[in-house]
């Protein structure tokens, strides 16, 4: 499968509903440190006080190592696009991608590990301001992660939310469950991942992936399918 640079633009990559907004999206940076930490500090992350540093050292690396390197993404195989106004007065909204650790636990053999790893994209944090929310930010955030993982070959994109923002991920066309189930291809069978006080929302990027229901749970199907080469 060959792999594709994904493209982070500006406010000409938002959704029709926002072309007219005076919000814009962009690659993170370093100067964006503070303002990430803030945002993602309106997040219940169901995590203890001193699980959250570490965190935010490793967001402080990522950005400080700059834009590149290697991976599809803006910094690597890592994922930090912001919103702004239009005047650059700082972020207002953010969308973290990153690495699906929860693969590592999945009882199937390596190399299948590793294809789910690069063909199942992880959002790890979505966050707005409070003052600026109800204006389609998250949406956008959310539209702009989907664009670029399907850009740089992924097969669907997966995340954990709070049990009040099913609605919000339905309507941008997720299914929500409390397990995230993976039907694997070649007689491997099934594999889930609970929530453990989350819920799972999934979506699927390109068939033939699809989602079906396992006992009132999303499940995707058709993952690890060949593609022609792009």
């Amino acid at each position: 499968m060959q792999r594709h640079p994904a493209h982070v633009g500006s406010g000409t990559d938002l959704p029709p509903h926002l072309t007219s907004s005076p919000v814009q999206l962009r690659a993170a940076t370093l100067a964006d440190f503070e303002a990430i930490t803030d945002l993602i500090g309106h997040i219940d992350l169901k995590r203890r006080t001193d699980d959250i540093g570490p965190i935010f050292e490793l967001i402080r690396t990522a950005l400080a190592t700059g834009q590149g390197g290697t991976g599809p993404f803006t910094h690597g195989s890592l994922h930090f696009v912001v919103a702004e106004h239009a005047d650059h007065s700082g972020a207002i909204g953010l969308v973290r991608c990153g690495v699906a650790s929860w693969t590592a636990s999945l009882a199937v053999p390596s190399p299948i590990r590793n294809r789910l790893y690069s063909r199942i994209g992880n959002i790890q944090e979505l966050a707005v301001a409070p003052e600026h929310r109800g204006r389609g930010i998250a949406h956008a955030l959310l539209h702009r992660a989907e664009a670029d993982h399907r850009a740089a070959g992924y097969d669907a994109i997966v995340l954990r939310h709070q049990r009040e923002q099913t609605s919000f991920y339905t309507q941008a066309g997720y299914t929500s469950g409390s397990r995230l189930t993976l039907l694997l291809p070649g007689g491997l069978g099934r594999v889930s991942v609970p929530g453990a006080g989350w819920r799972w929302a999934v979506k699927p990027l390109v068939p033939p992936v699809s989602v079906v229901d396992i006992h009132g749970s999303p499940a995707l199907t058709g993952l690890l399918s060949p593609r022609d080469p792009a």
